[in-house]
């Protein structure tokens, strides 16, 4: 399982990314603890990659860092006469606006501030870091904010990815008799699907932004299968802050690719450590007992795990999911049913539904789910594109 972290305008996106895989899908509850616990100096093993050290990692700096065409792009978006809340909408306005700036989404396009400017394609990390350097650079009050949201998963390339999700928070202030006033905030997400949801948020320092750099340009090396390289990025990011369990997460995985074992398990236990919650390590830590001769601790974890998750709907969204791309319509439906059963609200539960029964050849089902999803997504860019495939469903069933 691949994790990864995200980020709006106006709503929630997803951006930074930490690689997680495991080889089962489960959940867990509180375990007994362990006594054997891991720290930096102790999980670092560079001798199992001989090669990492070839590799440069960038400096902090350079990954905020705005070429002059940028700070032009900038100065040339906002007019001076307006408040700050309106030189940010301004500013914003110019950055999704396809005219000024042909803006593409791109899941492994992980760069900086100046290379996403430039590359016009990026994901949410990426994207919401331009934007965070954009804002400083115009002086606005930009800050960093992780929604707690539950175990999210998509797939991608044959890998289950397990999704954080990150935003932007903006606090314009417009002037007084020379007394600053704060005004309301302004959410700045980057969704690709458009998840018109509201969570709890907790706000991020760089140090932590950078460390979910390095820790999605770690899980991307891992998928093309360069561990040296991904080790070395994985290590700048635990070392960055080594408070953040996606980062000690995905040095367990690309350990457990080299076969160092026992160097995985004491990444995941530092990140239990950290979260004594956080089931996908507990399901890595489950995999490396399968393969070391300790099935039955590794069986009590799968089966905390899995009671754990059946109260998560989006679990059974990714099993839904994975049963479409199986081909088993009837089990996809019901594992969506499911989700609903627990959240009535997420659009995409209704979509989901509405994809099996178009398999299935049952239209007025298509169509009754279809026109749920477009009013579970609200006024959003989503809610066009369900409006777009119901007037298509009803051309093609009046031919």
């Amino acid at each position: 399982m691949i994790q990864y972290n995200n980020t709006v305008f106006n709503r929630c996106v997803r951006s930074a990314f930490a690689l997680v895989i495991c080889m089962t899908l489960g959940a867990c509850t509180v375990l007994t603890p362990h006594t054997k616990t891991a720290t930096p100096e102790f999980v670092f093993n560079d001798s199992v990659f001989p090669a990492a050290h070839l590799y440069p990692i960038e400096a902090p700096d350079s990954i905020f860092a705005l070429s002059d065409e940028a700070k032009d792009f900038v100065s040339n978006a906002i007019s001076q006469r307006k408040t700050q809340e309106g030189q940010v909408k301004d500013l914003m306005g110019h950055i999704f606006d396809r005219a000024e700036f042909d803006l593409l989404y791109q899941a492994d396009a992980n760069t900086n501030a100046t290379e996403t400017f430039e590359n016009r394609a990026a994901n949410c990390l990426s994207l919401t870091i331009m934007t965070y350097a954009m804002a400083r650079h115009a002086g606005f009050n930009a800050r960093f904010q992780q929604l707690n949201i539950p175990e999210y998963w998509t797939r991608r390339g044959g890998y289950t990815l397990l999704n954080g999700h990150i935003n932007l928070r903006i606090v314009p202030k417009y002037t007084v008799s020379s007394i600053n006033l704060i005004r309301r905030n302004l959410i700045i997400d980057f969704d690709p699907q458009d998840g018109a949801y509201e969570f709890n948020a907790d706000e991020l320092d760089k140090t932590r932004i950078v460390s979910m750099y390095y820790n999605n340009k770690g899980a991307e090396l891992i998928l093309k299968g360069e561990l040296n390289h991904a080790y070395a990025y994985l290590k700048s990011a635990v070392k960055t802050d080594p408070s953040f369990e996606g980062a000690w997460l995905n040095l367990g995985l690309v350990y457990r690719q080299a076969g160092a074992l026992d160097l995985a398990e004491s990444a995941y236990l530092a990140a239990i450590a950290i979260d004594d919650d956080y089931l996908t390590a507990w399901e890595n830590l489950a995999a490396v007992y399968d393969r070391t001769s300790r099935e039955e601790q590794a069986r009590q974890i799968y089966a905390d795990i899995e009671t754990k998750r059946r109260a998560n709907p989006y679990y059974h969204m990714m099993l839904a999911e994975e049963a479409l791309d199986k081909e088993q319509y009837d089990e996809s439906i019901r594992h969506f049913k499911k989700a609903i059963s627990l959240d009535d609200a997420p659009h995409q539960f209704y979509f989901g539904m509405a994809q099996a029964y178009i398999h299935l050849g049952d239209v007025p089902a298509t169509k009754r789910y279809l026109t749920r999803a477009k009013r579970k997504a609200g006024k959003s860019r989503v809610a066009e594109d369900y409006a777009d495939k119901l007037s298509m469903l009803a051309h093609v069933q009046n031919r």
